[in-house]
């Protein structure tokens, strides 16, 4: 984490912009694993199966479960998918 001590306006656009890098960033990776997932499973994810990876944010969540899918095909791949839901 960059610690920041702000001086003025410029600073306040450096902090704004960066924020902004890192939610497009967060967006475009969890893309790339919903991606990844439906070329395992050949089909399109349901949407709660797509929450599950969305609504991870942190960069630490989001590699793992990166890490996780690469490991997992069919049934197991499903069953990760589904491990949040309620029985």
């Amino acid at each position: 984490m960059h610690v920041i001590i702000l001086h003025g306006l410029h600073s306040i656009d450096i902090v704004i912009r960066e924020k902004m890098d890192n939610e497009q960033l967060v967006i475009k990776w969890q893309n790339k694993i919903i991606d990844e997932c439906q070329n395992r499973l050949n089909r399109d994810l349901t949407k709660d199966e797509k929450l599950f990876i969305t609504s991870r944010t942190g960069f630490i969540a989001l590699e793992s479960i990166e890490d996780t899918i690469k490991t997992l095909d069919g049934q197991e791949l499903f069953n990760y998918l589904k491990s949040e839901e309620k029985q």
